[in-house]
């Protein structure tokens, strides 16, 4: 069914969003945004169309979940810690009791 639609996604469509199931009549998207689930609804009438002419799929009606992708492990952003938090930290870790502890609240405050 996936493969059978698929000519009838448009290009920019294709690797946001993906047919999850048909039941009911119902054709279930599932797109990594809102945007591109708006922009899935909105091609909606040629879709199923496209599925009810072409495809010989019963389907009336098109619905999208948003389920973002998750971001890979090597790619997520870093964030920066600011200057007061830094000096939090440094505050923080000369009044520590527990030496490692201690340690480690630096070694936060220097990281880049």
């Amino acid at each position: 069914m996936k493969s059978a639609l698929w000519p009838f996604l448009l290009p920019s469509l294709r690797s946001h969003c993906e047919l999850a199931n048909l039941r009911d009549s119902t054709l279930f998207f599932v797109a990594d945004s809102s945007l591109w689930a708006a922009r899935l609804r909105h091609t909606s009438p040629q879709i199923l169309h496209a599925a009810r002419e072409r495809c010989k799929i019963d389907a009336t009606r098109l619905k999208v979940r948003v389920e973002p992708k998750p971001a890979a492990p090597d790619q997520k952003p870093r964030r920066r810690l600011s200057a007061r938090a830094r000096e939090v930290l440094r505050q923080a870790a000369e009044t520590m009791n527990d030496e490692e502890l201690a340690r480690a609240l630096a070694a936060l405050a220097e990281r880049d």
